[in-house]
This record gives C-alpha cells, structure tokens and sequence, in this order.
C-alpha cells in the first residue's frame, strides 16, 4: 500500500510538471481565454507541435473533435512518421484528409477503427479516447494490476471500461459526481487535456 501511495505521488507530479510559466513565449489562441481550464494543456501541446489551430488562428475549444483529429494529435504528440502515400486498412478512411495520418497510426498500434472503418468524421467519445490513450502511452504497464471500477457508468459497459478505469487510476481523467460519462463525446480542449496528461507521464 505504501507503494501505491508514493507511485501515485509521482505520478500525480508528472501530471502537474507541465503546468507552469515554460509555455509563455508559445503562440496564444485568441479564443483560449487567460485561466480557461485546459489553458495549460492546450498550450502543452502547442509546445509539442501537436496542435496549431485553424486557418483563423483559433483552437475552437469547445468544438467537438472528430477521430480524424484526435489521431492527428496523437500521431504529432508521438512523433509518428507519416508516409504520405500510405493507405489505412480501413475502407471509410481511403481518400480522406487524414488518410496518411490514419495509416500511421493504425500501423502504430494506436486506433483499431470501429468495425471495418474508422469513421474518421465521426466525434469522439470518452471511452474511444480511453482506449486510443491507453494503447498509444501502454498506460496498463504504468497501474498495478486491475484498478477498480470507481463510477456507476462504467458497471455495466460492454467495452472500454478497463482502459477508462485505467485513465481514472492514474488521474488522467475525473468523474463527474458518480459518473464518468463514457459516452460522451469530446471537446478539442478535453481532448487536449487527456492527451497532455497521459504524455506527461513520460518526463
């Protein structure tokens, strides 16, 4: 149990390591308000290259975010090599922006698609991000056996509720009240703040 306990010190630490004053000089989103809740997530990744707005200038927050978005972050966070001539095994994902980006990151191991596709213009939810975070980080190696189910929601799922309690385990994601809400799907600075902490883990 004292182990547990200083594990989850330090990795509580890591978590919180990357919210300080180093982002100052990062590029600043007009609609990412001073203090805004995942202000220093999004600027996490801004640092790491892995998000650099629209053709406005604007990170869009509150927008929900598309599968092909999210593994778009997800293969700059990782520094994945993109193939620009590849092709994803999924048949919804062949002539579609992210095409190359898709490829990497199935080839990576990180998304499985839903189905036989991907679904890329599909939002994403709680859990889908659960799993996606989950495979990209190998967050299971990093929690100590099977961590307990802590929310109501989470009972009854028929998929992902390892990888969800996995996330809760390790502080990446809170409830709200009893619930965790796996269905849900995510905004741009949600996802931004489930990327920036699982990649913290790794300083």
């Amino acid at each position: 149990m004292k182990n547990r306990i200083i594990a989850a010190g330090v990795i509580a630490a890591s978590i919180l390591s990357y919210s300080s004053s180093s982002f100052a000089q990062t590029k600043k989103f007009p609609d990412v308000i001073a203090k805004h809740w995942a202000e220093d997530s999004i600027y996490y990744l801004v640092d790491k290259g892995a998000v650099t707005g629209n053709d406005k200038g604007m990170f869009e927050p509150g927008k929900e975010i598309t599968r092909a978005e999210a593994a778009t972050m997800m293969a700059k966070i990782l520094n994945l090599r993109i193939d620009n001539n590849a092709k994803p095994s999924f048949g919804d994902s062949q002539k579609h922006w992210a095409t190359p980006v898709i490829a990497a990151v199935e080839k990576a191991g990180v998304v499985k698609g839903t189905g036989n596709g991907f679904e890329p213009d599909g939002k994403i939810d709680r859990v889908s991000m659960a799993s996606l975070l989950v495979e990209a980080y190998k967050l299971d190696s990093k929690v100590n056996g099977t961590p307990a189910t802590k929310f109501k929601d989470l009972e009854t799922l028929n998929w992902g509720k390892e990888k969800a309690n996995i996330l809760v385990e390790l502080g990446i994601s809170l409830g709200t009240g009893e619930k965790w809400e796996p269905k849900k799907t995510v905004t741009k600075a949600e996802a931004a703040q489930f990327i920036a902490k699982a990649d913290s883990l790794k300083i």
